[in-house]
């Protein structure tokens, strides 16, 4: 097993932890608000100011929701922000023992795909390798042959003068 499957995999132990899940989840969901209200307010052109005004707030308190580290909206809050973006809100509670399961889940998957490249990279070097025998053997072949088919190349072309006086013997000869 690589060391980035054992590394995701640490990652579904460390969620079995209620501790860690805790502080995970709820960083998650503070991080995951933030960027929707974001983006959304991107998405519709507008800056922290135009969303304020629509949603009768201050712009501070538009530029603190789309912090991340900022958990003290509430329902009331998020609503007042979907409906001056024209959104809905839509909330969901999740078994952990769920999101374990999901998450596992998709370790395993990661893990069998990086499995399954690994083995396309190896097969890869592999051909690589008869690639390149072949490719040497054509050239020992080509420098084996070569030579035969010069000498019959050259006995089928007409010779020129000159090569009649460097005492050559052509097939044909043609006077220029």
């Amino acid at each position: 097993m690589s060391l980035v499957s054992t590394v995701k995999f640490s990652f579904a132990h460390k969620l079995k932890s209620k501790v860690f899940r805790r502080r995970f989840f709820r960083r998650s969901a503070q991080d995951s608000i933030a960027s929707q209200i974001k983006e959304l307010r991107q998405r519709r052109n507008m800056r922290q100011t135009d969303l304020a005004k629509a949603a009768r707030m201050k712009q501070s308190a538009i530029s603190r929701l789309e912090q991340a580290e900022y958990s003290r909206w509430g329902f009331n809050t998020l609503i007042r922000i979907a409906d001056s973006l024209d959104a809905r809100v839509i909330f969901r509670l999740e078994a952990a023992e769920d999101t374990i399961a999901e998450v596992e889940r998709q370790e395993r998957a990661r893990a069998s795909a990086a499995e399954h490249l690994a083995k396309l990279e190896n097969r890869q070097q592999e051909f690589s390798v008869v690639r390149d025998q072949l490719q040497q053997a054509q050239t020992v072949r080509a420098s084996k042959v070569n030579p035969a088919r010069t000498a019959l190349q050259d006995a089928q072309k007409p010779a020129t003068g000159k090569e009649v006086l460097q005492g050559q013997s052509p097939s044909v000869v043609e006077l220029s």
